[in-house]
């Protein structure tokens, strides 16, 4: 039987949770701009946890984790432009179709004499 768990994704405090637990450490100078990022991206307690087992070096494995967030937030920024992009595109589409000319139909007099 398949069965789908919903998982959340990652917090500060469970951030600093794995940090202390993989490396040991209960702050360190990374910790503020690592909280704000994970606030900021979607990322799974697991992906930290497996940028954290990296290095047994704090500074290092924190380090990559920055460098790891801070893709996350561009592919996000990126992906979030490409679909402005589309829509845009397609928006632009459709105007373009809205905004055709209309023919002018030209009336003609046929019979001049005739009343």
């Amino acid at each position: 039987m398949d069965m789908h768990i919903r998982m959340s994704y990652c917090t500060p405090a469970g951030f600093r949770t794995l940090a202390s637990n993989y490396l040991g450490i209960k702050s360190h100078n990374t910790f503020s701009e690592i909280e704000k990022l994970v606030t900021e991206v979607e990322v799974t307690p697991a992906e930290i946890a497996e940028e954290l087992m990296k290095s047994e070096e704090a500074d290092a494995a924190l380090g990559e984790l920055v460098k790891f967030l801070r893709m996350k937030k561009f592919e996000k920024c990126e992906s979030k432009g490409q679909k402005r992009k589309e829509a845009d595109e397609k928006e632009s589409g459709s105007k373009e179709i809205k905004a055709e000319p209309v023919k002018k139909v030209r009336k003609t007099r046929r019979g001049k004499g005739r009343r």
